[in-house]
């Protein structure tokens, strides 16, 4: 099975260092409403509590989740396990390998 790679920005891993557990709920309420665009920053959750790969998601940079997110939402693959049909759900486990 193939899919396409959306083209991506040039990007590079990055981490924010934040001041507060304050400042960084406001960016995760942000990044809440980026979900499912290009905007997306990869900090705020956007899979299901029955998703496989949920707990090694958490765990990833915030890199590795925005690629995973953009590859999923260029190839028009739900986000959330329980929405994705077989062949969307095999796609989706061979995109969480490539980048996890």
């Amino acid at each position: 099975m193939n899919y396409l790679l959306p083209e991506f920005e040039p990007s590079s891993s990055y981490a924010i260092e934040v001041t507060s557990m304050d400042v960084y709920a406001r960016l995760r309420n942000l990044d809440e409403e980026l979900v499912g665009s290009e905007d997306y920053l990869g900090f705020s959750w956007w899979w299901s509590g029955g998703d496989d790969y949920k707990h090694i998601l958490r765990e990833a940079t915030a890199w590795c989740r925005k690629r995973i997110h953009d590859v999923l939402v260029h190839n028009d693959i739900p986000l959330i396990e329980e929405e994705r049909n077989e062949d969307q759900q095999a796609l989706a486990l061979e995109v969480y390998r490539q980048y996890l």
